[in-house]
């Protein structure tokens, strides 16, 4: 098994990358993206975007994409999206939530 390669990008940055193809983007040791890049992709195609560790995007961004196309928005850690839904599945249903509390789910499986 290979091991896990970190390139230094300067005194406070590190990307590791795996031999799977997962890689990783730290910040002062924390998931952190830079110039919106993912800070987390793993080999399957999921991807997130963090701030200083936690899940967070400026913008009206999603924040995670799973391998399965589920989209997910949050705000300093939490599911969240005014007037939005803050979880699209991939069967096109749609998931409310503010501040991380769940409000209620729309779409074709209701």
């Amino acid at each position: 098994m290979a091991a896990n390669r970190q390139i230094i990008i300067n005194r406070y940055t590190i990307r590791i990358a795996n031999a799977d193809g997962d890689t990783a983007l730290l910040l002062y040791g924390y998931y952190h993206s830079i110039n919106d890049e993912p800070s987390v992709a793993w080999a399957d195609g999921t991807m997130c975007w963090h701030r200083h560790g936690i899940l967070n995007r400026d913008g009206d961004k999603y924040t995670v994409k799973d391998s399965d196309g589920t989209l997910k928005w949050h705000v300093n850690g939490n599911l969240h999206r005014v007037d939005k839904p803050a979880i699209i599945w991939p069967d096109k249903s749609r998931s409310y939530y503010i501040h991380g509390r769940y409000i209620k789910t729309e779409g074709p499986s209701n």
